[in-house]
């Protein structure tokens, strides 16, 4: 009997480390997240700047919903720095390799693209799909960044048509290929 009673205990101690192992973790978790979310890391390995929170785009709008997108806002010419950061993405665009068919690049102008932006695009950016001026995506865009066409900033826009990074002159080229290796790698969408 007393083997029996033993064998039982042991029975359960094992029973009950076994459901310790699965949920003790999880409660730790839980109870550092809430309750002192100071010892969360806050760094990330991203190069570009999160949108926090991510911005809803017209689906409407958008081209097509199956590719990652980077989006150049312009005026109606293109300055010193905007021709960088447009030489700059497509080299980005190239040095995905097999990947580079899940990106596409956009260009929105804020008002009538001036024949010489126009002919730089024609002749160097085939692959740049051009956007008419819609109101509604520079009004989206200039609620993360004021004045985005000034700046020649680069937002990223994931399949499902969210702005979730963007990326300023200086963080395009490797940067902004390394944290899309990285996305596309991870990402089953798009």
């Amino acid at each position: 009997m007393s083997e029996d009673r033993d064998s039982e205990r042991r029975s359960r101690i094992r029973f009950l480390s076994i459901v310790a192992i699965a949920f003790v973790p999880i409660g730790v978790a839980y109870f550092v997240f809430f309750y002192f979310p100071a010892l969360l890391p806050e760094s990330t390995t991203n190069q570009g700047i999160l949108v926090r929170p991510s911005v809803q785009m017209p689906t409407d709008i958008l081209l097509s919903n199956s590719q990652w997108s980077l989006l150049l806002p312009v005026g109606d010419d293109c300055d010193a720095t905007c021709e960088q950061v447009l030489y700059l993405s497509r080299q980005v665009h190239v040095g995905l390799g097999k990947d580079a068919a899940r990106l596409r690049r956009l260009v929105i102008s804020t008002g009538e693209l001036s024949q010489r932006f126009h002919e730089l695009l024609i002749e160097s950016h085939q692959k740049v799909a051009i956007l008419d001026p819609d109101p509604r995506i520079l009004a989206l865009l200039n609620g993360i960044i004021t004045d985005a066409t000034a700046r020649s900033i680069v937002f990223l826009i994931d399949p499902n048509g969210n702005v979730m990074m963007y990326y300023r002159p200086d963080q395009g080229g490797k940067p902004m290929l390394k944290d899309l290796k990285h996305l596309l790698k991870i990402s089953n969408i798009g």
